[in-house]
C-alpha cells in the first residue's frame, strides 16, 4: 500500500467525520436560504470526492522507482527552502490581490505554485490557471457572495 492511498482513505474518514460533525449545527431562526449546513457539507463532499479520486489513482497506478539521482533531489534540506519559496509566491498573491482583483491573481497564484512544483509552461497551466480562478470566483463570489477585491481590470 502506498502513500497516496493511505492518505486518501484517510481524507475519506475525515471527510465523513466533518460531515456527521456538520449535523450537530444548531439551526437558527436567522439562517438564509443556504442553511448553517450548506458550506460544511459542500467541504465535506470536497473533502470526499478529493479523497476518493486519490485512493482510486493509487490504487490503480503502476509502481515507480525512483532513481538516485531523483531521490537525493528531494532530500529534507530542500524542503525548507521550498516552503520559503511558497509563502514567497503567498506573500505576492496578498500583495497583488487589491490591485489586479481576485479573478486575476488566483490565476496566477495556481499558475505560479504549478509552475514552482515543476510543472512546465504550456497550454494546459494556462487552461488551469484559468479554470481555477473561473471556479473559485463562481464559488466565492457567485454561490456563497462573498466579497473579493475588484482591482484596476474588474
Amino acid at each position: 500500500m502506498n502513500k497516496d492511498l493511505i492518505s486518501g482513505i484517510a481524507l475519506c474518514c475525515m471527510a465523513l467525520a466533518y460531515f456527521v460533525a456538520s449535523r450537530a449545527i444548531a439551526v437558527s431562526s436567522l439562517e438564509d436560504d443556504f442553511g448553517p449546513h450548506g458550506l460544511p457539507n459542500i467541504l465535506a463532499i470536497a473533502l470526499g470526492l478529493t479523497g476518493a479520486l486519490l485512493a482510486v489513482r493509487a490504487f490503480f497506478a503502476k509502481p515507480r522507482l525512483q532513481s538516485v539521482a531523483a531521490a537525493s533531489q528531494h532530500s529534507a534540506h530542500g524542503k525548507p527552502l521550498r516552503a520559503v519559496g511558497l509563502l514567497a509566491i503567498g506573500a505576492a498573491y496578498i500583495l497583488l490581490v487589491d490591485k489586479l482583483g481576485y479573478a486575476i491573481s488566483i490565476g496566477l497564484l495556481i499558475a505560479s505554485v504549478a509552475w514552482y512544483e515543476g510543472l512546465r509552461p504550456s497550454w494546459r497551466l494556462a487552461a488551469v490557471a484559468i479554470v481555477g480562478a473561473a471556479l473559485f470566483w463562481l464559488i466565492f463570489v457567485r454561490l456563497l457572495d462573498v466579497a473579493q477585491p475588484a482591482g484596476l481590470f474588474f
